[in-house]
């Protein structure tokens, strides 16, 4: 597949970042970057599952109540302390949450499906989740999300949660779209899913140590962060199964010995 062919199936404005900076590696660097973006399903796909179910299960004892994603519609999710004035001195109102449920309701209903707690936790996406830790959000529910971290190092509070959640969501957000992670700062490289891997698994670990433990079982993240790290750098120009077994000899030994 030459650079042409490849902007003819993705496009030219998808492929510019990768023709720009190397323009002999743009097609290896994109077929990489979607092997980069696969193997991090797994961290995705884990925290996301683990994330929602540790908090609904502090908001079940919370609210006392197995409903309380229906049953909250009306309650904090509406409070007053949800409307304000912004800095142009428009009143606005933060009906996030409540839309979100209201739009996860839509969708349950459209696919046929009765509309219960469950199947909304399952619907409702990471920036729900990650919106609970928003200032007013998180004080009408009197810190409650952040107990669903038993494992919270002192030192870490609210914002901090807040902001890595929101980092690994507009992260998971470009995996899903398919957009490129490899970037950084002008060049291809992998500081920012690095620091975006450490992240997933810092929260996981803040959740439960077990997740961790059984994850590393399957997960191949790193090898893909160690496979893009040496392939970025000068004199790698060839890419292919022989090299991806290479590179992955070499870091099964680096990770297991070390």
């Amino acid at each position: 597949m030459n650079v042409k062919s490849l902007q003819d199936i993705v496009s030219v404005t998808r492929l510019y970042n990768y023709v720009q900076i190397q323009p002999d590696k743009a097609v290896a660097f994109y077929e990489q970057n979607i092997m980069l973006s696969r193997s991090f399903y797994p961290l995705i796909s884990v925290i996301e599952v683990a994330l929602r179910n540790a908090i609904d299960r502090n908001c079940i004892t919370h609210f006392a109540d197995p409903n309380w994603l229906i049953n909250q519609k009306p309650g904090f999710m509406s409070d007053r302390r949800l409307t304000y004035v912004n800095r142009l001195g428009i009143q606005k109102t933060n009906d996030f949450l409540k839309k979100s449920v209201e739009d996860a309701e839509k969708k349950i209903q459209k696919g046929g499906r009765p509309i219960t707690h469950n199947a909304l936790v399952g619907e409702l996406n990471f920036g729900f989740w990650t919106e609970l830790f928003q200032p007013t959000h998180y004080a009408l529910l009197q810190g409650t999300p952040i107990r669903a971290f038993p494992n919270l190092p002192k030192g870490i509070k609210r914002v901090n949660v807040f902001n890595i959640l929101n980092e690994i969501r507009i992260f998971r957000n470009r995996v899903f779209h398919n957009e490129p992670i490899c970037f950084h700062a002008g060049f291809c490289g992998i500081q920012e899913p690095s620091r975006i891997r450490k992240q997933i698994n810092d929260v996981l670990s803040w959740l439960s140590p077990n997740i961790m433990t059984w994850l590393n079982g399957f997960e191949d993240s790193s090898f893909e962060l160690a496979l893009m790290d040496r392939y970025a750098s000068p004199g790698h120009n060839v890419f292919s199964k022989f090299y991806r077994f290479i590179v992955k000899i070499s870091h099964i030994g680096r990770t297991t010995f070390r």
